[in-house]
């Protein structure tokens, strides 16, 4: 994940070095980072979780598209943008089924296994076609606000795939909200994730430009909504189990503009000189960021977590020394 994410980060610093960003796109790789660092942490938290696992997911595949878009709506180069928006359905096909795998597990509906499987199976059948044809996006527009994409007929049957997946994962908590008790969950869990992902579901507008049609897509500002409601239910409910997950996410988030901000202020200021590089002098540059960048996390990560564990630690000294002094009143 760790090499995944700084691979995304030298994409993205080498276009912007290239291209300056627009605000948009900015906007745009910020609530990347944020859910692909929510995302994360929330895996992290219980790794053996089919819940957790679901959640992680699908913030990593809302992350994908929408730091696609950062790149895309900071490009001049039409070929740049359309290699790029092959890279945004690679998380974009899988979102109703990773949020359909989410019900499933969340209210531990073990009859719908199979169809979860088939919808997997589909998700990568229509990963396929987007990957390496032009069935699934067949160009591009260029709307005011930058390149987007021009849907190809097999957008429009996945469209179809995306209703129905959807529906029946939201169907699954509207079924569940109607019984006290599901699963070990109260009926204030679930309704928050319910109405969380009503709401997210208005973010299918994106899809409106790819049909030609002059509409700003806005659908991410909806999405992060998303983010705020269900990282509320975490928080006020503790809709995954994770305690103080307030001070454990600022924290994260601490840690993370630690690692991130120095490396984009190296580049902002090095833009000049980088623009002038070739791509091989800048996939060295890169390489070498990249094997600094690991000592640099691996060095902030046990500070980070020692400061949050610190009333922890107190305490386990505390009772280590209190069983010592039992042990020698004993002696």
């Amino acid at each position: 994940m760790t090499a995944f994410l700084g691979s995304c980060l030298t994409a993205a610093l080498y276009s912007f070095s290239s291209h300056p960003p627009t605000f948009v796109s900015i906007q745009h790789l910020v609530a990347s980072i944020l859910f692909s660092l929510t995302g994360f942490y929330i895996y992290l938290k219980n790794r053996n979780s089919q819940t957790n696992i679901a959640f992680g997911l699908l913030w990593f595949c809302i992350a994908l598209w929408l730091f696609g878009y950062a790149i895309i709506f900071s490009t001049p180069d039409p070929k740049e943008a359309y290699f790029w928006t092959k890279f945004v359905y690679l998380g974009v096909i899988f979102i109703p089924t990773v949020f359909y795998h989410i019900t499933v597990a969340l209210l531990d509906i073990k009859t719908q296994k199979t169809f979860l499987k088939g919808c997997y199976w589909l998700s990568a059948l229509f990963l396929i076609v987007s990957t390496f044809t032009d069935w699934f996006v067949k160009g591009l527009y260029q709307h005011r606000w930058g390149f987007y994409a021009k849907a190809g007929f097999f957008q429009t049957i996945f469209l179809f795939f995306f209703a129905l997946v959807y529906g029946r994962g939201l169907f699954n908590l509207y079924r569940a909200c109607r019984i006290k008790q599901h699963a070990g969950l109260d009926q204030a869990r679930i309704r928050f994730v319910f109405w969380a992902f009503v709401i997210a579901v208005v973010g299918a507008i994106d899809f409106i430009p790819t049909y030609g049609v002059e509409f700003y897509p806005f659908g991410y500002m909806l999405v992060g909504t998303l983010l705020a409601s269900i990282s509320y239910a975490i928080i006020k409910h503790r809709l995954l189990d994770i305690t103080t997950v307030i001070h454990k996410t600022i924290l994260w988030l601490v840690m993370s503009c630690g690692v991130t901000l120095p490396v984009v202020g190296l580049f902002y200021l090095a833009r000049p000189w980088l623009m002038n590089l070739s791509v091989l002098p800048f996939a060295l540059v890169a390489g070498a960021l990249a094997l600094f960048l690991i000592p640099y996390v691996r060095f902030i990560q046990p500070c980070i977590d020692h400061l949050f564990q610190r009333r922890k630690y107190d305490l386990q000294k505390v009772l280590q020394d209190f069983i010592h002094e039992v042990e020698v009143l004993k002696s």
